[in-house]
């Protein structure tokens, strides 16, 4: 693998050469006369092997950012840069890739086989990806009755073996019919991670609404009519339950019941945050089912149910169980994402959930 390393002080040139050029041996010029103009600004990078690399440098000289490219200079799609990087940990950790269970612009997911049977291997694109730099040590804090286990992670935890988890989600169950039965089993697995200790809460970060009230505030306030008066009020319950909170515990962050598996052994937690919040927060996402056809009566009959569950079977306060998950669905309601499919208008569902939550 040839790299050439550039910084701010030199710049690579297609004909000429550069200080840059003396730190590598055995340079192939013949490549760098392929290469187009768009790599060979101050700051980009030559690697040859099937692609060109540019890397991007700050200030300081350090790694910033990382784009790849094909032969002809065009820049190659993220799939395949996940999808290169897949095979590379395959071969470097002896496992044999199989089916890609997810791909999007940031992480690719895959079914392998190791020596010992089936495992998950995970990938991100970015160094810093956002919300999932704490989910390695909350999982490995957790025992293994509450989540999949983690077998190997590479050094900046871009890559990540994990354990494979035979049934289905929770959220299949609730497609089939059985919504309360779903429940019920996310409401056993959250009671043995509600009594969890965790021992190093600073590598959490806060919740997002507890770190930007001052945005959600702006967001309410820009809403107009009918719309901006409820979501006034939802943004007087955050600033109540941050003015509140009394103690702050590490918690999965991502819980929904498809981001749990139904296993031979009972119900098995996957894909967490991993955040620092009121212990109330966590079921902030899970409390409210997916309005599409269903009635506000509906709707708000679910809220209810879960919520009651939830604060049976963890000892946290029903009410602000409610109040997270109106808060969390009223942030939905700003920024267009609550929809529903049914006669109702969304802001007769928010207003219903205000109800419940201040009553």
């Amino acid at each position: 693998m040839l790299l050439i390393v550039a910084t701010e002080e030199w710049t690579m040139r297609k004909t000429t050469k550069s200080p840059g050029e003396k730190i590598v041996k055995d340079m192939d010029y013949s490549l760098l006369r392929q290469i187009p103009p768009i790599l060979t600004a101050p700051g980009h990078y030559l690697g040859s092997s099937s692609s060109v690399m540019t890397l991007t440098c700050n200030g300081a000289g350090n790694l910033s950012r990382a784009l790849q490219y094909d032969a002809l200079g065009e820049i190659m799609p993220e799939h395949n840069i996940l999808t290169d990087r897949a095979s590379r940990i395959a071969a470097r950790w002896d496992l044999t890739l199989g089916d890609q269970l997810q791909h999007n612009k940031s992480r690719a997911v895959y079914k392998v086989e190791t020596a010992n049977g089936p495992a998950v291997l995970k990938l991100y694109r970015k160094l810093h990806l956002s919300g999932e730099r704490a989910a390695i040590p909350f999982l490995k804090a957790l025992p293994d009755d509450i989540a999949l286990k983690i077998y190997r992670a590479s050094p900046m935890r871009r890559a990540v073996l994990m354990e494979w988890l035979d049934g289905p989600s929770l959220a299949t169950l609730i497609a089939e019919g059985q919504t309360v039965e779903a429940e019920e089993h996310l409401a056993h697995v959250v009671a043995k991670l509600a009594k969890v200790k965790f021992k190093n809460h600073l590598i959490y970060r806060k919740i997002r609404e507890a770190r930007t009230p001052n945005a959600f505030k702006a967001a309410a306030a820009a809403q107009t009519g009918q719309r901006q008066k409820l979501c006034k009020k939802v943004a007087e319950i955050l600033d109540g339950l941050l003015k509140t909170t009394e103690v702050e515990t590490v918690i999965h962050g991502d819980l929904q019941f498809q981001h749990a598996i139904l296993t031979p052994n009972g119900p098995r937690l996957f894909d967490p945050k991993g955040l620092c919040a009121d212990p109330a927060a966590e079921y902030r996402l899970v409390l409210t089912p997916d309005s599409g056809d269903l009635t506000v009566d509906d709707f708000i009959h679910c809220v209810a149910r879960r919520a009651m569950l939830f604060a049976d079977a963890t000892g946290i306060d029903r009410q602000r169980i409610l109040q997270w998950a109106t808060v969390v669905w009223g942030a939905g309601v700003m920024n267009g994402k609550k929809a529903p499919n049914g006669p109702d208008t969304v802001e007769a569902y928010l207003e219903a959930l205000l109800d419940l939550a201040v009553s």
